[in-house]
């Protein structure tokens, strides 16, 4: 699960093919996305994997004017992608968000939302990825539930942030 910059569709095309390449059987790729994007990130993503899903997290406080197309956004998606089909019991696909805590990262989306779809959809013990971890917010999730982590992060600064945040 994670949060590539949403304009860079590189990133998810190189997120796919390294899921592809290392994720077990039944494994999930999850990504934010942004919805301008979102047909070139379904695009990118699936040359390498096979589309499960689209989670809907409504966004918490105020809707988002994207005043280009005079639209109030009031959600963002979230892909799911899989090598092989996930066996995962039920899930809600609409998470209402608790708003933006930009306290760690200027794009920093909310620890329960992760907590969510990391509860449903893993097992505790087993292994989260978070390849653009900013923050550490679905780190920091992860550790919470009780799964194994793993997070990379370009930011020397955001990262040194995101282990001071995982060691609390």
């Amino acid at each position: 699960m994670t949060d590539p910059p949403y304009a860079v569709i590189e990133c998810y095309a190189a997120l796919a093919k390294l899921s592809a390449a290392k994720l077990k059987p039944g494994g999930l790729c999850l990504a934010y996305s942004g919805i301008l994007r979102l047909p070139d990130v379904m695009r990118a993503m699936g040359e390498h994997l096979t589309y499960w899903w689209t989670f809907a997290i409504k966004h918490g406080g105020q809707h988002r004017a994207f005043t280009p197309r005079r639209i109030q956004n009031a959600w963002t998606p979230v892909v799911a992608f899989a090598k092989v089909k996930p066996d995962c019991g039920w899930i809600i696909d609409h998470l209402h968000g608790h708003g933006n805590d930009t306290s760690l990262h200027v794009y920093q989306h909310p620890q329960s939302e992760a907590e969510y779809l990391i509860h449903r959809l893993t097992a505790p013990g087993q292994l989260i990825v978070d390849p653009f971890a900013g923050s550490g917010t679905v780190l920091a999730a992860a550790k919470k539930l009780g799964r194994r982590y793993l997070g990379c992060e370009i930011d020397s600064g955001v990262a040194r942030g995101a282990r001071r945040r995982l060691a609390a």
